[in-house]
């Protein structure tokens, strides 16, 4: 299904649902809860509550440890369905392999393609009982011991996280991280600290994601009516590496001031457009699309570094900008980097509906729902959207129009 409405009744429907000055509600940061969640199971047997905003992958890896907590009434194997969120997929195999039972843990066919070959041989290494099935992976839960680790994380930070968040429980003094400078690192951090919180009884607060703050940047930044917007539950203090990207809006005219209910931002001045920006992404890969997207919207030059694992992603997200993208600008990919020329001359915009896959992706869903300032584009497949913001629905106002 695509979403999107003919020009004239655009210009009487706003696409946004958005005014200045609004308050804007903020999915909770699910890399802090989900870390938080598993964390608490292992070392408190709690099952965390979950929130009627919270994001899908939040509540998929809830479904999950409640299935493991009430294994007790299953056959064995237990089936724990981690769906298409990666995080409860790598860290769930870790608390599997100590968790006595049979489990088959499986999840989505675009799941089940991501990598996870370097952590099923540092569990192996520590005497997990790890095979893959048909759908998935067979685990033999049991407990563990391993003073000492190496895992490798050139194609994900989720390795490193997985293994720390069980080391407790296997008695792991020294966990080897391989790169010395593994990318996504600000995740590790994030992983050691909330752990370090559940241990010692002072947990982390809950706060909002700032991957999904990143929109909001982009939106105030390319807005006409907009310039400013205060994002609910944010911190500028936090453990969450994507708050980079106050940063880096900064240097786009967009800036940041704390507040007690969240994080103000403003629009101050217009660019230049003759200007060209530069990001490395290696910490930050989930930034690249709304980046790429502000880099075509305002017509100018932009090139994202770091990103050599972004087609490891929900979609493979570098060649999926590429391809998007191509109609609006010149766009390019070579060997992690995206280069992204903006003046290209664009298609017009009063023209007939432009298609524009998500790929199922909801990353996809809020950058290119940024092209709506300019363009009658149709997103397929927003629904997904809910893997990480479903709030984002009472913002963004399409209305279904073209079936496909």
């Amino acid at each position: 299904m695509y979403f999107c409405r003919p020009f004239d009744e655009m210009k009487k429907m706003p696409m946004f649902l958005v005014h200045n000055n609004d308050t804007i509600r903020l999915n909770s940061s699910k890399s802090l809860i989900i870390r938080e969640m598993v964390a608490c199971f292992l070392y408190k047997g709690e099952l965390l509550d979950v929130v009627p905003d919270d994001s899908e992958d939040v509540c998929v890896t809830h479904r999950c440890l409640s299935v493991v907590r009430n294994a007790k009434e299953l056959s064995a194997p237990v089936l724990v369905d981690a769906g298409d969120c990666g995080a409860a997929f790598r860290f769930l195999m870790a608390l599997l392999a100590v968790t006595e039972g049979e489990w088959l843990l499986t999840g989505t066919p675009r799941l089940l393609q991501r990598p996870v070959t370097p952590l099923v041989t540092a569990l192996r290494t520590a005497g997990a009982a790890i095979t893959p099935a048909p759908n998935g992976w067979h685990i033999t839960g049991r407990p563990l011991h391993a003073e000492t680790l190496t895992v490798d994380c050139t194609l994900s930070s989720q390795f490193a996280s997985a293994l720390l968040l069980i080391g407790p429980k296997i008695r792991l003094k020294d966990l080897n991280i391989l790169p010395d400078v593994p990318p996504s690192a600000p995740y590790i951090a994030m992983t050691r600290r909330v752990l370090d919180g559940v241990l010692s009884g002072t947990p982390l607060r809950r706060e909002a994601d700032w991957s999904t703050a990143a929109f909001w940047y982009a939106f105030v930044l390319l807005s006409p009516d907009v310039d400013t917007l205060l994002l609910r539950d944010l911190y500028l203090d936090t453990t969450q590496g994507d708050f980079i990207i106050s940063q880096i809006f900064s240097k786009l005219g967009v800036f940041s001031k704390q507040k007690d209910e969240g994080v103000l931002i403003e629009k101050k001045r217009d660019l230049n457009h003759d200007f060209k920006f530069s990001f490395d992404l290696k910490n930050t890969p989930d930034l690249a699309p709304v980046l790429a997207v502000t880099a075509v919207m305002l017509g100018v030059q932009c090139t994202l570094t770091g990103l050599e694992n972004l087609n490891l992603k929900e979609s493979r997200r570098l060649d999926v900008l590429a391809q998007e993208l191509a109609p609006f600008a010149n766009v390019s990919v070579e060997e992690g980097t995206l280069q992204i020329d903006g003046r290209k001359t664009p298609p017009n915009g009063s023209g007939a509906p432009m298609e524009v896959n998500t790929h199922g992706d909801h990353r996809m869903v809020m950058a290119f729902a940024l092209l709506s300032f300019k363009y009658n584009v149709c997103l397929s497949d927003i629904e997904c959207v809910k893997k990480s913001y479903p709030e984002f629905e009472n913002y963004f106002n399409p209305a279904p129009r073209i079936g496909k």
